[in-house]
C-alpha cells in the first residue's frame, strides 16, 4: 500500500535557489509551497523559477485586493514622503554606481556584492530621510506605530567611546525627542524581551516599536496601524512583506485603516545623473506597487502621473477613468 506523505512549506521563497531546493526531501508526493512573494521581479525577469522545480506550478493566487475586499486585512492609505540626497550624497553615489559597473565587467562577484551593500548604506542613511521623520512627527505622536531602519553606520561619531553611530539610534533619537515611546527590536534582543516589546506596543505603553529587518517576517503585531519605512531594498520580497506588517486586523484596538508613509527618493531635476536616474526609477516601482492598492490611489495617480504613466496598472486606471467620464456624459 502506498501512504502519500505530504510536506508544507512556509515562506518557501527562500528556497528559490538551486543549493537550497536541495534541502528539501524528495520523498513528499504532496508538496505544497505557501508564500506572498514565492518570486520577484529579477526572479521573473531572468527566469529564475527554481520553486517550480519542486512545487511544479502554481495553483491558487489570492491577492491583496482579494484580502482587503473580504476584510481578511485592514485597507490602508499610502503616503509618499520625498527625499533628496545632498550633493555629497549624489556624489558618492556616482562613484559607488560606477566602480559597481567595473566590477560587473570584470565579473568580480565579491567586490560587486560589497559595493552593493555600501551603496544601500548611503541610501538608507540619507541624511533628509531624519529630516523628513522629524517634521512628520513632531507633535503628531500616534500609538501602534513601526519604523523601518536601513543597517547603516554613521560616520557620526559617539562622543563616549568614539564609536560609529547607528542609524536606528538615530532615529530612535527623533521619537524620543518629540515625546514619544519608543522599543526597539533588532538582532540584539532575547525572544522574551521581544514579546515584552510588542506587549507594550499593545497597550500603549510604547508608541512606536524601531527595527531594522527583524520585523520583515515570522513577527505578527496585528496592533499595528501605522509604518514609516525609512529603508527598502530593491528586493520587493522586503517592502511586500513590510507592508503586511501593518495590515494585519486586530479588533481589540478598533483598528479600522492603516497608514503607510513611505521615505522615497525622487526628485524633478531633468539634469540628474544615469546613477540618479535609475535609483528614482526603483522609487517608482516601489511607489507604483504599494499604491495601487491603497484607497488614496487617486491622489498619488495625479501627483505623480509623469513618473507613473508607463506602469500597467497605471494604464488600466485611466481607461477606468475615460470609461466612467463617457457613462456620466
Amino acid at each position: 500500500e502506498v501512504i502519500d506523505k505530504l510536506l508544507i512549506v512556509d515562506e518557501c521563497h527562500h528556497f528559490n535557489k538551486v543549493e537550497a531546493l536541495k534541502a528539501l526531501p524528495k520523498f513528499f508526493n504532496l508538496r505544497m509551497g505557501l508564500s506572498a512573494t514565492p518570486f520577484n521581479r529579477f526572479d521573473k525577469e531572468n527566469e529564475k523559477l527554481f520553486l517550480l522545480e519542486y512545487f511544479k506550478k502554481e495553483v491558487f493566487e489570492y491577492t491583496l485586493d482579494d484580502a482587503i475586499k473580504d476584510k481578511f486585512l485592514t485597507p490602508y492609505n499610502y503616503h509618499v514622503v520625498p527625499v533628496t540626497l545632498d550633493d555629497e550624497e549624489i556624489n558618492e553615489l556616482n562613484e559607488i554606481t560606477k566602480n559597481i559597473a567595473i566590477a560587473i565587467d570584470n565579473y568580480n562577484d565579491e567586490l560587486r556584492n560589497i559595493l552593493s551593500g555600501k551603496r544601500t548604506r548611503l541610501l538608507a542613511s540619507a541624511k533628509d530621510k531624519l529630516n523628513q521623520l522629524e517634521n512628520l512627527i513632531k507633535e503628531n505622536r500616534r500609538d501602534y506605530a513601526l519604523a523601518y531602519c536601513g543597517a547603516a553606520q554613521e560616520e557620526d561619531l559617539n562622543e563616549d567611546d568614539g564609536s560609529k553611530i547607528r542609524i536606528i539610534e538615530k532615529v530612535t533619537k527623533i521619537f524620543t525627542d518629540n515625546n514619544w515611546q519608543v522599543g526597539r527590536i533588532t538582532a540584539g534582543e532575547t525572544m522574551k524581551d521581544r514579546v515584552k516589546i510588542i506587549k507594550d506596543l499593545e497597550d500603549k505603553v510604547k508608541n512606536v516599536i524601531v527595527s531594522i529587518k527583524v520585523l520583515d517576517e515570522g513577527i505578527d503585531i496585528p496592533c499595528c496601524q501605522t509604518a514609516y519605512i525609512l529603508s527598502s531594498s530593491k528586493d520587493d520580497k522586503q517592502f511586500i512583506q513590510r507592508r503586511g506588517r501593518v495590515l494585519r486586523r486586530h479588533d481589540a484596538s478598533g483598528k479600522k485603516l492603516a497608514d503607510i508613509y513611505d521615505f522615497a527618493i525622487i526628485s524633478n531635476d531633468s539634469s540628474l545623473s544615469n546613477a540618479m536616474k535609475t535609483l528614482i526609477d526603483e522609487e517608482f516601482y516601489r511607489i507604483n506597487q504599494f499604491a495601487k492598492s491603497a484607497l488614496n490611489k487617486n491622489e498619488i495617480f495625479n501627483t505623480y502621473k509623469e513618473e507613473l504613466e508607463g506602469y500597467e496598472w497605471f494604464r488600466w486606471y485611466k481607461r477606468r477613468l475615460k470609461r466612467g467620464r463617457r457613462a456620466c456624459r
